[in-house]
């Protein structure tokens, strides 16, 4: 277990950078239900302060010495890490729809026609969030054993469970736990990542699978899962959430990999290596943000892909060369 007090004061950048990037994007204006091409500025701000931050974190390890549990270790790790006055940049997205549900705050970073009308800029501006804080669980199973004529297979499985990665800004909280759409803070409830694998001296294969767990498109949207759900309100808040589908399907992707050692004399050796990438060619979930057609953060966007290549040892050495 371990408790841990840290402070990290805001970089040049987060303070003074003018413009890091620009660029004219549609953006989603609620108040119109249209879209508006306004232009994007990611920028320092000079009013940013320190952030501070508490992590806490308990994990248990189980790995028997018993003659059955031989390469066997179990664990489980809880973790809950909160920040106050976090620095961050929220995305053009959450800052006008933070000014839409009523904050202030947000509504400055915007300039056009006013709340209403037309966006013309968005200032995606370094900001202290009033709370960052986000807690979960992480589960690991590994399991490695010895077969006959010197071989090794070892099995690993590692999953994450988000419980909660809140923000507060002027006092509006926001849980982004389950959103896997185009969202700055957004993370899956579970995420996984299993591997299995066969190796001997000259040779070996594995696979992995990785897999995202379903979610939210926009954490402030309503869909009919929602008890509040009313396509035929007349509230102008609440009717430009409506949606009819606001879930973003999971994703599961196999990797394929092999390696090959050339028989060598003396003390250089070559190894051939291979592997393909999302092999069952799985396409992303539907999500876009504007630039891409997904999530580029946790959906494989190119399809099945090859690598191939060569490792050279030429030993003089305790690395590859």
């Amino acid at each position: 277990a371990t408790r841990s007090r840290d402070i990290r004061a805001p970089n040049f950048s987060e303070l003074y950078e003018r413009t890091e990037s620009v660029g004219f994007t549609g953006t989603t204006n609620p108040w119109t239900g249209g879209s508006d091409l306004a232009l994007i500025a990611n920028t320092g701000n000079i009013d940013v302060r320190a952030e501070e931050g508490d992590t806490e974190t308990f994990g248990v390890v189980f790995s028997p010495q018993w003659s059955w549990g031989q390469g066997l270790r179990l664990s489980v790790d809880w973790w809950q890490i909160e920040i106050d006055g976090a620095i961050a940049r929220l995305g053009t997205g959450n800052i006008v729809d933070g000014c839409f549900r009523g904050n202030a705050v947000l509504c400055t970073f915007i300039d056009g026609e006013g709340p209403g009308g037309v966006m013309t800029t968005i200032r995606n501006a370094s900001l202290n969030l009033d709370v960052y804080s986000t807690k979960g669980m992480d589960f690991e199973a590994l399991y490695q054993f010895d077969l006959s004529g010197g071989a090794e297979m070892g099995v690993r499985l590692f999953a994450t469970r988000t419980d909660e990665v809140v923000q507060v800004v002027a006092g509006q909280r926001t849980d982004f736990a389950g959103v896997t759409g185009p969202a700055a803070f957004g993370q899956p409830e579970w995420a996984m990542n299993g591997t299995l694998s066969y190796d001997r001296s000259s040779w070996g294969i594995s696979g992995q699978v990785r897999y995202i767990d379903s979610g939210l498109y926009n954490v402030n949207w309503i869909d009919p899962s929602d008890p509040r759900y009313n396509p035929t309100t007349t509230n102008p808040a609440l009717e430009p959430l409506m949606v009819n589908d606001n879930t973003i399907d999971s994703a599961t992707y196999l990797t394929l990999s092999g390696r090959y050692r050339l028989p060598m004399s003396g003390e250089r050796s070559w190894e051939l290596f291979a592997t393909i990438n999302n092999a069952l060619d799985e396409d992303p979930p539907w999500a876009p943000d504007g630039a891409y057609p997904t999530n580029a953060e946790f959906f494989d966007q190119i399809g099945r892909s090859f690598r191939v290549g060569i490792r050279g040892d030429f030993g003089g050495g305790n690395g590859n060369d």
